[in-house]
């Protein structure tokens, strides 16, 4: 069995004679809160830059640094995507996820997930076993802006960074993840910042 999230990793070469499982589940619930904090359970088939303007729009920090970076939610775990200084395991309390072979759900916590750089359970020892359903993170209900951006970066992407000492972060994420003016750089090898090599 093959599982399908976004598609925008995925390239075949040839016939693929198998089951196909194309993860579309949609949705976004809060799932708990404290007073500095919101849980928010987002179903794998939700796109992460759609997540990412939802969070915003709601005053929810955490994830503004992983703006356009394509893919859906239930696969930013699987290689613990990040950008800018920020990694999905910053934000990640737990996720859901089915066993293909054992035909049973089992929610694992961000130690079962073993995140490194790029890096998960799911893509190592558990890879092929398990479908992510869905994954929720940890938001920041008093958010700040985490501009972790080297000067090399802001040349490859052109950016023209006006930032005020203390930006909002919806306004920090207009500023600096515009990245439709990406130049390929030797800073990321020739590669979409975000993404893997």
């Amino acid at each position: 069995m093959l599982v399908l999230g976004g598609r925008s990793n995925l390239l075949l070469t040839r016939d693929f004679d198998g089951l196909l499982l194309h993860i579309r589940a949609a949705g976004i619930a809060i799932a708990g809160e404290t007073s500095d904090a919101v849980l928010v359970r987002i179903a794998a088939g939700e796109n992460l830059h759609a997540l990412v303007t939802w969070t915003l729009a709601h005053g929810l920090g955490g994830l503004e640094n992983l703006s356009l970076i394509p893919g859906n939610v239930g696969s930013s775990p699987m290689q613990n995507i990040g950008a800018y200084g920020v990694e999905i395991k910053d934000v990640f309390h737990e996720l859901e996820a089915f066993d293909i072979d054992e035909k049973y759900g089992r929610v694992f916590s961000a130690n079962e997930c073993e995140f490194g750089y790029r890096e998960s359970v799911f893509k190592k020892k558990l890879k092929h076993q398990f479908a992510i359903l869905d994954v929720t993170f940890r938001l920041n209900k008093n958010p700040f802006f985490n501009g972790a951006m080297k000067s090399s970066d802001c040349q490859s992407t052109r950016l023209t960074l006006v930032i005020a000492l203390k930006p909002s972060t919806l306004s920090a994420r207009r500023s600096l993840a515009v990245r439709s003016t990406y130049q390929p750089s030797t800073v990321y090898g020739g590669r979409s910042p975000g993404t893997s090599p």
